[in-house]
């Protein structure tokens, strides 16, 4: 009998200590929100006065003009590519800490979450990030234009052409539980176990029910073949690929979107390192069978234990 471990992470009972100026809201992307029992927050780039307040321990974002610009790592005719080119919404608060992409532990978060929308524009209300310029991050949980969640990820490779790093999709799963936006509350829980080696494991929960989940590794330079349009024909060509390596890790949560929207969203939220003492591995079991599979890459198959 091969046992599959879950891991199931006790519900904190956490007091909060924020304070927004006038008691309600802030836009000064300075202030740093101080959280009993978690990690302090700051809002990402600025965000216009009332995007973002909070009532009793319910935050709400509203959807607000995107305040961040590329100047950090572009100039010129390619700054003002980026910057135009960049998503029309930000309304984020984020961790002020920054976290080694090589650390030993687990966080969870978790929310208690209201969408309201006349649009079904997707949105981004998770992240794992590593201040990259473009590309999708490591970890970006988006509520889709189906109303069904997506784990999305991409690896951004150097450019020797361009400041511009390249992007390769490496992640892209969904979800099949509808979330709606008529102000209907759901539960959103994210369990995150870094191994210590740059990668991590996520398990993305939708009322207590397991939605999505997957794995996130490190990239590795090397050969690879890599394709491309020229001249209205795909061309394919072998070629030596190196990646840019996360430095550091912040967290994010709010409202990010490519395109306007009228998205406000209502979360109480917690988000947590786990200890030992506050989590605890439940066993379940399964009847492994012997499939033929094939990895990715290869023509081959070989024979692999498979838990289902």
């Amino acid at each position: 009998m091969k046992t599959l471990l879950t891991l199931l992470l006790l519900i904190p009972s956490l007091s909060w200590g924020l304070t927004f100026k006038d008691g309600k809201q802030v836009d000064d992307k300075e202030t740093v929100f101080q959280i009993e029992g978690s990690f302090d927050w700051k809002i990402d780039c600025g965000v216009d006065e009332g995007e973002i307040s909070k009532e009793g321990n319910i935050w709400t974002f509203k959807a607000g003009k995107n305040q961040c610009t590329g100047e950090k790592w572009y100039s010129g005719e390619e700054l003002k590519i980026h910057d135009a080119n960049m998503a029309k919404i930000r309304t984020e608060i984020k961790t002020v800490k920054e976290f080694s992409p090589r650390i030993n532990t687990t966080f969870k978060f978790e929310s208690m979450i209201k969408i309201n929308s006349t649009d079904q524009e997707p949105i981004k209300i998770f992240q794992i990030h590593d201040r990259r310029a473009d590309c999708a991050p490591p970890l970006m949980i988006v509520l889709n234009e189906d109303n069904k969640l997506n784990w999305w990820s991409d690896y951004a490779i150097k450019n020797k052409n361009s400041e511009f790093p390249n992007c390769e999709e490496v992640i892209f799963n969904e979800g099949k539980t509808t979330i709606y936006r008529n102000g209907k509350e759901f539960k959103l829980t994210l369990n995150i176990n870094f191994d210590g080696k740059g990668n991590f494991e996520t398990m993305v929960f939708l009322d207590d029910k397991l939605e999505i989940s997957g794995r996130y590794e490190i990239p590795k330079d090397g050969m690879k073949k890599r394709c491309k349009n020229e001249n209205g024909k795909t061309v394919c060509k072998n070629e030596k690929v190196n990646y840019l390596r996360s430095k550091k890790f912040i967290f994010k949560h709010g409202i990010y979107s490519r395109n306007p929207t009228d998205t406000i969203m209502e979360s109480q939220w917690d988000f947590i390192e786990v200890m030992d003492s506050e989590w605890n591995l439940i066993e379940t079991s399964c009847e492994p069978t012997r499939k033929l599979v094939y990895k990715e890459g290869t023509n081959t198959p070989e024979w692999q234990e498979v838990c289902e």
